[in-house]
């Protein structure tokens, strides 16, 4: 039997999860969201979270987007490069930083000034240096249609020209769950945390910044749902699963990338608000076993696309 974390969560409220309106939801109180403004008043901690973004996606447990050989074009990680300095599979010594510096304050500073379409920017800092930050997640609340060309021009798509059929086959994916071009979806653009903290023992900020995203979108006249994208090897993964997220789509192009789906982002955040930190991690580790080998086995692919 399937256990997620709404029916674990049941024993624990005493209601039945799939009610929303049995489980008391609180109206926000803070949440950390920040705009272009707030980056240009404090650029150390634009700089931080560049620092963040790219140890991220740069080391090599998940991502592994460090540097790119000129040569033969290989994706090198932050210690690979820090140990070799060239790409020893080509003997190539001229490697390009992916995500450099001016390329990350230019797109940070772009999307967190779309007035069309205002994203959240939620960060948690170091609770030892509040000048540091170790975790981010933003996004973009709107309908299907207006975040067609979000997802089209998402890095990975557009660097191997295949956002069009992804989204084509997501659209398909969507649709068999009820969702169309005129719902209201959170759609999760970016997120991540600093290797260092990642995992409850470090206090769980992956918990912090769900919670901070959950309280924006209802915050905000709700979302019927919350669309994701992570990959195979990502923890997140886990965690959507567990959260009662669905693996809707899987793309085969490099890297590897899932899309999961919830619709039920109120039940959700009623969880977040009205659990402690490790009474959520004793219902993870209730259902852990059945959901680890649905992670690592995908069983359940409703629509795959190959490119």
């Amino acid at each position: 039997m399937k256990y997620t974390l709404f029916e674990e969560t049941a024993k624990v409220l005493r209601v039945f999860a799939a009610d929303s309106k049995e489980i008391p939801v609180k109206m926000p109180t803070n949440f950390i969201t920040v705009n272009k403004d707030f980056f240009l008043k404090n650029p150390e901690l634009l700089k931080s979270l560049i620092q963040c973004y790219k140890q991220n996606f740069g080391r090599s447990d998940v991502w592994g987007e460090g540097y790119k050989c000129l040569k033969c074009g290989r994706v090198l990680s932050l210690e690979y490069v820090q140990k070799y300095t060239k790409c020893n599979f080509c003997n190539g010594n001229k490697l390009k930083e992916i995500h450099s510096d001016k390329d990350l304050t230019e797109r940070i500073l772009h999307e967190a000034d779309d007035k069309a379409f205002p994203r959240p920017f939620l960060l948690v800092h170091d609770p030892k240096n509040n000048k540091r930050l170790v975790g981010f997640m933003w996004g973009i609340v709107a309908s299907l249609s207006q975040i067609q060309k979000e997802i089209v021009s998402m890095r990975y798509l557009d660097e191997q020209d295949i956002g069009n059929a992804v989204m084509h086959a997501l659209e398909h994916a969507l649709f068999t769950h009820g969702i169309d071009f005129q719902s209201k979806i959170f759609y999760v653009a970016e997120a991540g945390i600093d290797p260092e903290f990642r995992g409850a023992h470090h206090g769980g900020y992956m918990f912090y910044l769900s919670r901070g995203v959950l309280e924006y979108v209802y915050a905000n006249g709700g979302a019927e749902c919350i669309l994701y994208w992570t990959n195979n090897l990502s923890s997140v993964l886990e965690w959507g699963r567990h959260s009662s997220f669905e693996l809707i789509m899987e793309a085969s192009g490099k890297p590897v990338l899932y899309y999961l789906l919830n619709k039920r982002p109120r039940d959700m955040l009623a969880i977040y608000q009205n659990l402690s930190l490790p009474e959520l991690v004793d219902l993870y580790k209730m259902s852990s076993k059945e959901f680890k080998k649905q992670v690592h086995c995908i069983i359940r692919r409703e629509v795959r696309i190959d490119i």
